[in-house]
């Protein structure tokens, strides 16, 4: 059977600090492109508004701007 070395206290704390400075990084990192996504989403709306007007055929253009 294999002798199992013990972790050292040491160690232990420096897994601890890997693994919170990665998961912190991690949720950061996710948090800001959360962010970035609900920032933008407005001038998304607003471009695919503009795109479903714009889309208009300029045959029905020319019917609108007779008809004003």
């Amino acid at each position: 059977m294999a002798k199992v070395t013990p972790i050292s206290e040491h160690f232990q704390h420096f897994l601890a600090e890997m693994k919170q400075t990665f998961l912190g990084g991690f949720y950061g990192q996710t948090k800001l492109a959360w962010q970035r996504f609900f920032e933008l989403q407005p001038e998304r709306q607003r471009d695919r508004r503009a795109e479903e007007v714009c889309s208009v055929p300029t045959s029905e253009w020319a019917v609108l701007e007779r008809s004003s």
